[in-house]
Parts: structure tokens; C-alpha cells; sequence
């Protein structure tokens, strides 16, 4: 799956420590961006991560299993004095989880604004890392310059507690990153508390308000809709015995954002089939379904070939 183009995944990177039943589970690399560049370096799918972490030693952890993933880490600045990010998730008996971030914003974001992504690259950003005051203008900066450069730009709000919508900044940066999107990819929790949508139509008519022209929204195991300003798709989600949710957003977004790289090679996203729409929606629910089935954040080593045959491009 050797692409001309390349994949960068712009977000928060944290080790994710899980309870059930008032007990720790598991600790593994969390965070939605490096959970999507995870999967997308198993599948063999050219990315890179930009993120920061600190110079402490969840910081040395995070860089050494990265580097036994193969994800390129050149943009992964090391914060020095920041403590790294910490992702508590609370897993209720369905496997649903929610979460409590402990994140050092003590020191200036040690993220470059003048990363370079050239045309038909993708650049997917996401969740409270984009919006939070500390550093939405680097963010900005980049996804702008991405777009006036001719690549596609993925947002996924990923809106968790800790993003305080109530503040007229925190809100406006939320909305400046949809509006700087050529995708957006969001769930009806985000849209109900970001709009109080009830329903995809409600859910598109928001973003549609902000410029958006493609939408998929997605609803845990119901079907997921697709929106652009000619036509809508539904498909189906199938059936599966859930083992936790976590990262299940984030491989769908893994899925969208390998699929659109394979097709922009060949038309431009103008020029993109219902067909292939439905392969992008497709892709984004078989890598959510399978992480849904495990206990890890991202797709799992010994089923990657099987992964591989069964991906739509």
C-alpha cells in the first residue's frame, strides 16, 4: 500500500490508561491522531505524526513504541520541562468509555507552524488538542497552509468533556477548524453537544451553514450517513460483539483518511463516485468494527493481511 502521497495526523498523543469495575485494565499509547497512525502504519500506509510530548519518561515510552511501529516520529517535538499527556478511560459494562485528560499546558506549544504538506496530501487534525487556546493558532496556520497548498483536510471534533463550549473562543476556534476542513467526520454525540443536533440531517445542516461540502456522520452501531450538496448515503454497520469503543472513532478516521489517499491519486475529491464514497465509508467502519473487537487502540499485527484483502480502493 505504497503511496506518492502522504498521510499527516495532526493531534494529541497520551498513554491511555483504562479502568473497568473501579480497576486498571490496560496502559497502552492512546490519543487520536497516534491511535489512527498506529493502524496506519501496520497497514503499511505512508504517515506521520505530529504531535508534542515531554521530556519525561512517559515521553521516552511513547518514542520507543512508536519506533517499534514504524510511525514516522520526525514530527513528534519533545516539549522540554512538559510533563506528557494522560488519558484516564472509565469503561462501563457495554464497553463504552469516557474519559478525564490530564494534560501540562504550562509551557508554549513546541509544534512548528511551517510544517510543509503539498497537494493530494492529507491532513486529518482532531478533538480538544485543535482548539485549545495553547495552540489553535499553530494549528490554524497549518491546516491553512495545507489547504491554500492543494491537500485535503480531515476534521473530526472528537468532543470530549473537557472542551468548555460555553467559552465564545474555545467555540469560534471549533468552528474555524470545520469551516478550514474539506471533510468532517463526526459522531452524533459530538453534534449534540456541539449544536444539539438531534439527527444527521440537523447534524449537516450545521456544518453545511459553516461551508462544508462532504460529511459522514457516524452513530455507534447505527448506520453512518454520508452528505455532500448533490446527494446522501446510509450504510450499515454490522453487527459485533464489542470489547471496548476505544478508538473506534480513530480507525474510522484511519479508514477515511487511507482511502481518500488512494483515490486522490487517480481524480480529484470533486470528481470522487458515489462508489467510491462508499468505499471510504466502507474502509471507516471495517477498521472501527475490528478495533471495537480488542483490547487495543488500533488494528491488531496478526490480522493486518487479513485487514489488507478486505479494504475497498
Amino acid at each position: 500500500m505504497t503511496k506518492n502521497n502522504n498521510i499527516y495526523l495532526l493531534g494529541n498523543i497520551a498513554i491511555d490508561i483504562s479502568f473497568k469495575d473501579q480497576k486498571p485494565t490496560n496502559a497502552i499509547i492512546g490519543g487520536s491522531a497516534s491511535n489512527a497512525c498506529i493502524s496506519l502504519s501496520r497497514l503499511g500506509v505512508n504517515c506521520s505524526l505530529v504531535t508534542e510530548i515531554g521530556d519525561d519518561d512517559i515521553g521516552s515510552l511513547i518514542l520507543k513504541s512508536l519506533s517499534e511501529e514504524k510511525a514516522d516520529t520526525k514530527f513528534v517535538n519533545i516539549c522540554k520541562g512538559k510533563r506528557s499527556t494522560i488519558i484516564i478511560a472509565m469503561l462501563d459494562n457495554k464497553g463504552e468509555a469516557s474519559y478525564t485528560i490530564y494534560d501540562d499546558k504550562s509551557l508554549p506549544c513546541a509544534i512548528s507552524p511551517k510544517l510543509s504538506i503539498n497537494k493530494n496530501d492529507i491532513l486529518f487534525y482532531s478533538g480538544y488538542f485543535s482548539v485549545d487556546k495553547r495552540q489553535h493558532h499553530i494549528i490554524k496556520a497549518i491546516v491553512e497552509r495545507a489547504k491554500d497548498n492543494g491537500a485535503i483536510t480531515i476534521f473530526d471534533p472528537n468532543i470530549r468533556r473537557s472542551i468548555n463550549l460555553q467559552d465564545p473562543e474555545t467555540r469560534k476556534h471549533l468552528e474555524v477548524n470545520i469551516k478550514n476542513a474539506t471533510i468532517v467526520r463526526g459522531s452524533d454525540q459530538d453534534f449534540k453537544v456541539l449544536c444539539n443536533a438531534n439527527s444527521s440531517d440537523e447534524a449537516w445542516a450545521y456544518v453545511q451553514s459553516l461551508g462544508v461540502q462532504y460529511f459522514i456522520y457516524t452513530q455507534n452501531k447505527d448506520d453512518v450517513y454520508f452528505y455532500t450538496n448533490e446527494y446522501i448515503l446510509k450504510e450499515k454497520v454490522p453487527e459485533i460483539e464489542t470489547a471496548t469503543t476505544i478508538g473506534a472513532g480513530d480507525n474510522f478516521d484511519a479508514g477515511i483518511c487511507s482511502t481518500v489517499s488512494t483515490l486522490i491519486q487517480h481524480k480529484s475529491i470533486e470528481q470522487f463516485s458515489q462508489e467510491d464514497w462508499k468505499k471510504v465509508i466502507h474502509n471507516g467502519i471495517l477498521l472501527s468494527s475490528i478495533v471495537c473487537q480488542t483490547k487495543e487502540n488500533y488494528l491488531p499485527k496478526d490480522q493486518i493481511k487479513q485487514i489488507k484483502n478486505l479494504l475497498q480502493a
